[in-house]
Formats: C-alpha cells, structure tokens, sequence
C-alpha cells in the first residue's frame, strides 16, 4: 500500500501535469488559441496570400473616443466572445458567427452556397463545395468573398479601378482630379464589418466604441481612420439574420450604403431615394424574397413589407394616391419620410436606372459626389439636388417628369404583374 505521503506527492503532480498539458493550448491571456488557428489556410502566409489576405488577429478596428483601437482592444472589452477576424484587400471583418445548418428543403439556397463554396475553393484550400454545414471560419472566409465581391461590382458599375483613387489623404488622383482622401473609393481608412451572433455581445460593442445604445443594426463613420463601419448581430430583428442568406442581404444592403457614402470621400449625403434604393438593387441581387432591410431614422428597420417580391407592387401602386412622383421623391433628405410605397419605388427608378447600362450609372454617381464648391475648394451638400438634377441630364438625358414617363413605361413592358 502507498503511504499518505506517497498518495499526496502522486496527485500533486498529476494535477501539475493536467495544468502543463492545460497551458500548452493557452494563450497568455489565459484563453485556449487553438480556435484562433483557421482551418483552411493554417495561418499560413502563402495560402493566405492567395486567398486575398492580408491578415487575421490582430489588426487596427475602428476607434474609441476618436483613438484608432486594435481588435485586442475590442476582444478585451467583449470578455469572452470569441471573433475571428480576417482582413482583405478592402475589407477588416470580424465574426462571432456559429455554424449554419444548410437547409435541405431550400434547394434554391442550398446552390447558391454550392456556387459561392465553388469560387472560394478557387482561392481557398481544404474547401468542401458539397458540405453540408457551414463551420465558424467557412463563413467568415465566405463573408470576406461576399464582401469583396460586392465591392468589386460596386467598382465596375462606377467604372472605376484601383487606380482611380489617390493613395494618400489631401492629394489629387492619377487623372488631376478630386477622387477623395484615399485608395477604398476615396476613404483613406478599409470598409469595416462586425457580426456578431449575441445581441448582449453587439450592444456591449456598441456602447464602448461608438457610444450608441439599440436594438437594431449600426451604420457608423470612424471620421479619423477613414473608416465606415457596419456591425449587426442575428438575434436582431426577430432572429431573421439567423438564416445566412437573409444575413448575407443585410450585410450586402449595408456595405453598399457605406460605400456609396465613402465614394470619393464622405463628406455629405446624397438624397435619401438614391442611397436606399441602391442598397434595395444590390440586395436583391443576392436573393430577391430575402432582402428586407429597411432604414428610417439612424438606420432603424422599419417594419414595412413582409415580401421582397417587388415587381408586382410597383404595377400595382403605379397609379396609388400613396405613391409619390419622381419630383417629390428626388427631394426627400430623411429616411424617416420614405414610407413602403417611396422604398419600393426607390428600388425600381434605381432598376430603370440599372437597365440602362453601366455607362450611364457611373456618369450620374460621378456628376453627384466628389463635388469641390469651387469658391472655397471644399465639399459641400448645399449642391446635391441641383447636382442630381444635371446628372439626370447628363446621364440619362431626363428632367424628373421626364423620368417618371420612361420609368413608367419600361415598368408596363418588364415588370410582371403578379
């Protein structure tokens, strides 16, 4: 028989070799790394490169109280959530999101990812295209793709390039021209996305560095670093966001607004019926049924359509007291004045708009931001319906009655009526 002493000494040390074997999978926070490690690239330089990388954890995220912070910082305030982060040639995301369950029974959603899985597997090693369940890094990899995909499109609408935009804040583009303070469409600071999957996780966020305490997703420009952030959480919104395609239309819906007010810098908005019908246009590109964002007042859903079928509303209120003409729609500067019938209406001018070519797209954005006042070598808002005024000229050779005429006419000859 062991002695007591025996027995003690033995399960000291088995608990000093539980501890090492503990401290070998910590990190010196005292957290375990080992879900740090992304499972398709390994951390490794030369996958991430072809992937797109530029970096995982740690990176520069946004500010605090006007102070550039790092996602160290942000994880410190989180606790325990676990983010994994990624950024890429324009983008830095983060995501606590969990697994995704594809569904079986939605064979439209369920190509749509095997599509997407297709791309990423192009880029990306060890990817599964017929898997059947989205683990936490396949969909932050496919978020980072989505993301930049968008941007890419958003590019070649615009007709621009890289090349286009000045590397540096205060200087003048390639062309001579005013392009704005920076690289990403004339922000000097890469786009930011932040999904979170715990509500407790986004308000905590919120309220530490952007000061803002809601139930709904946030829109935000980090005027220092030149950045423009969304950050959202699936338990928003009744748990709609919880599918992934709902939530890649939300994400979609929100990056484009951050783009276009970062396009060529951020220093004034456009009128409201451009920006949000934009955002309607790319959203739906994603899934038509599934993008249902709204904004009102500091970008808050408004509970306005349960559909996203679209076409069949806009025949339907063609000739509805409710529905406003083009002229009073291209003056409303607040997202509270739009109502079902203005977003719906929005989204199918930005459709006529779409129809008519890439050429004609990127002359109206052109002629309504990166405006100089010439007298004071500043950007200003004072211009913007007048400027939007001549880019309808200039683009699509209409005036606003003259638009509602050719809108309407091409709705009766596309749209389907039910």
């Amino acid at each position: 028989m062991k002695s007591f002493m025996d027995l003690f000494i033995s399960h000291c040390l088995a608990i000093f070799v539980a501890m090492s074997l503990a401290d070998e999978g910590r990190s010196q926070g005292g957290k375990s790394d080992k879900w740090r490690i992304d499972p398709y690239t390994k951390n490794d330089p030369a996958a991430m490169e072809k992937a797109g990388y530029v970096r995982f954890h740690p990176m520069p995220f946004g500010e605090q109280a006007g102070v550039e912070v790092s996602t160290e910082k942000i994880e410190e305030e989180l606790g325990d959530a676990k983010v994994r982060w990624v950024e890429t040639a324009h983008f830095r995301i983060g995501s606590t999101l969990p697994a995704f369950l594809i569904p079986a029974s939605e064979r439209k959603i369920k190509l749509k990812i095997e599509a997407e899985l297709e791309r990423l597997a192009k880029k990306l090693p060890n990817v599964n295209t017929k898997v059947r369940r989205l683990d936490p890094w396949l969909r932050l990899h496919l978020y980072a793709m989505r993301c930049e995909e968008t941007y890419a499109k958003f590019m070649e609408r615009a007709g621009v390039t890289e090349a286009s935009f000045p590397k540096e804040p205060n200087t003048l583009a390639p062309d001579g021209k005013y392009w704005g303070q920076g690289p990403y469409l004339g922000q000097h600071g890469k786009y930011l996305v932040l999904i979170f999957e715990k509500q407790s996780d986004f308000s905590r966020y919120l309220a530490m560095f952007i000061g803002k305490q809601q139930a709904f997703a946030q829109r935000w420009n980090f005027k220092n670093v030149g950045s423009l952030i969304i950050t959202t959480s699936t338990e928003l919104e009744e748990g709609r966001l919880k599918h992934d395609t709902s939530l890649h239309c939300h994400v979609v819906w929100n990056i484009v607004h951050n783009m276009i007010s970062g396009y060529r810098f951020y220093s004034y908005d456009l009128p409201v019926w451009f920006t949000e019908g934009t955002a309607h246009w790319w959203a739906k590109e994603v899934d038509e049924e599934r993008a249902l964002d709204f904004d009102q007042n500091e970008s808050a859903r408004a509970d306005m359509l349960n559909t996203g079928i679209w076409q069949p509303k806009v025949r339907q209120w063609l000739d509805n007291k409710k529905t406003r003409p083009v002229s009073e729609i291209l003056g409303l500067r607040d997202y509270g004045q739009l109502t079902k019938y203005d977003h719906v209406k929005c989204w199918s001018l930005i459709d006529w708009m779409m129809a008519q070519g890439n050429e004609k797209w990127s002359k109206y954005i052109n002629s309504v931001k990166g405006y100089i006042d010439p007298k004071t070598g500043l950007a200003t808002a004072s211009e913007v319906l007048n400027l939007q005024r001549q880019g309808l000229r200039d683009a699509y050779d209409v005036s606003p009655p003259m638009l509602e005429e050719k809108w309407r006419a091409w709705v009766l000859e596309t749209y389907a009526e039910k």
